[in-house]
């Protein structure tokens, strides 16, 4: 059995006037259930007997019940309840998470923060997260010691890419923090702005080079990343295209960066430096070879298919 703890409840069936301001963001399973709650006078059977008892499914009554919750309006406690686990996928996630239904209501009951969290979540999936959603949510603050301002920020990172999965959520906030070393809200702000910046640099080099459609590879990736760190300016990346048609008679970014470190190591920072100069001779190509640590120039070296996601997404 569930006893549903609130004030109002008594012999009569009273609503809480608190109810109100949630009933436009409430579906029919939400009222069903609130409606058989407080008819009951908190007392009800489990999700089962409330999804007999109103005629919807156990999954959309567990659904409702976490809206509720998550408004403050009902707070339940049951003696036994199957975990919530959560899985990750990458370094913290080789641990196994598990949360009770119990705990997980008295998380979100307690700390308004984590209600905070749930229903910005909620408003920017548009959609009633389900009781692993909200587990997978929560073991972020609560595991990995995200704050709630934190979570929120890659949530809205995430809707802006058009991802609203929640699994997807949780994974790129642990990559975020294991590889990326995000643990802050600044940290984030700073991360968005640089991926910000290395999309308009790869925008330009697709101008370029005339790759509209085909993915990078994850060492293109890489080179787009430094050329983005070291400021380099889309002048100097035709410069660098030009010389590397003229010697290689294609396309290639490896070939390309070689070619822009072979000019920092000259102290080259802008086209007028390098007016005059004449393209590549045998002998520094044989060089940029070897300054990649590859040894002698091999057309080889500086082709590669894109490797896993075309898109360019994780």
């Amino acid at each position: 059995m569930i006893k549903f703890e609130n004030s109002v409840f008594s012999s009569v069936f009273i609503m809480p006037k608190e109810a109100e301001k949630h009933i436009k963001n409430a579906g029919t399973a939400e009222l069903r259930v609130l409606f058989h709650i407080f008819a009951s006078c908190g007392m009800t059977g489990n999700e089962a007997d409330i999804a007999a008892a109103v005629g919807i499914t156990e999954s959309e009554v567990y659904s409702a019940l976490a809206f509720w919750r998550g408004t403050g309006i009902i707070t339940y406690k049951k003696d036994e309840t199957p975990p919530v686990r959560i899985v990750s996928e990458t370094k913290p996630s080789e641990k196994s998470i598990s949360y009770s239904s119990g705990e997980l209501a008295d998380a979100i009951e307690s700390n308004e923060d984590i209600r905070s969290l749930l229903n910005f979540a909620s408003m920017k999936l548009e959609k009633i997260l389900t009781p692993g959603e909200q587990a997978g949510l929560y073991s972020l603050v609560d595991a990995m010691s995200m704050s709630c301002e934190l979570v929120m920020g890659i949530i809205e990172y995430c809707v802006s890419e058009g991802k609203k999965s929640v699994r997807y959520i949780e994974r790129t906030a642990v990559h975020m923090h294991d590889e990326d070393g995000i643990d802050t809200y600044e940290k984030l702000e700073e991360y968005i702005d640089r991926k910000a910046k290395e999309r308009t640099v790869e925008t330009k080099i697709r101008r370029i080079i005339g790759c509209e459609n085909r993915g990078f590879t994850a060492k293109e990736k890489k080179i787009i990343e430094q050329f983005t760190a070291d400021g380099i300016s889309e002048e100097l990346i035709a410069a660098a295209y030009e010389r590397t048609i003229n010697n290689i008679s294609k396309p290639s970014l490896v070939y390309m960066s070689k070619i822009i470190d072979n000019w920092k190591s000259q102290g080259i920072k802008s086209l007028s430096d390098i007016e005059g100069q004449m393209p590549f001779s045998e002998d520094d190509i044989v060089k940029i070879g070897k300054d990649g640590g590859n040894g002698a120039f091999r057309l080889e070296d500086f082709t590669e298919k894109p490797d896993g996601d075309l898109t360019g997404n994780r």
